[in-house]
């Protein structure tokens, strides 16, 4: 059953907003404007009127900071099984898979995980782009092929 800020939630962010509303923060993220997780009070302003007039919205601040915290905290509690033995990530269907008495096991102490027992995260890579703690830039990539880069040449590739 869903308690009142998920109803108020499905009324007041379409999948289609909430998509838009990622997109916009991808955006100011590959701006270089979300420095140590976080979006300054200025780039929240923007985002907000950008969403607003692109999605023909009013939402006020704290109906915009909610939504960000209640996605946070969604990708949060998908992503925690993921890295629990026993559990898998199946990439086509974007959904966690794990044998029933794993699942048993892990909502008792879990109760919200519940409903991703059969259930995607919308958006979930997206989202993890956002809120993943560190991102890879590929700056200092190289194939299996290759040998590593050595301490000039890393030097040189983040001038």
């Amino acid at each position: 059953m869903k308690g009142n800020n998920s109803i108020d939630d499905d009324n007041l962010w379409t999948p289609q907003l909430e998509k838009l509303f990622i997109d916009i923060m991808l955006k100011e993220i590959n701006k270089g404007n979300m420095a140590d997780g976080q979006f300054s009070f200025d780039t929240w302003k923007k985002m907000l009127a950008a969403l607003n007039e692109l999605g023909k919205r009013s939402f006020t601040m704290t109906q915009f900071k909610g939504k960000f915290n209640r996605m946070r905290l969604l990708h949060r509690e998908f992503s925690t099984p993921i890295n629990q033995t026993g559990f898998g990530w199946n990439a086509e269907t974007n959904t966690v898979h794990a044998l029933e008495e794993s699942w048993q096991n892990y909502c008792r102490a879990h109760s919200k995980a519940k409903m991703f027992q059969t259930k995607a995260l919308s958006n979930y890579n997206l989202l993890g782009l956002i809120f993943n703690k560190s991102i890879a830039t590929g700056v200092l990539q190289c194939a299996s092929t290759q040998d590593p880069p050595n301490l000039d040449e890393e030097n040189a590739l983040e001038e």
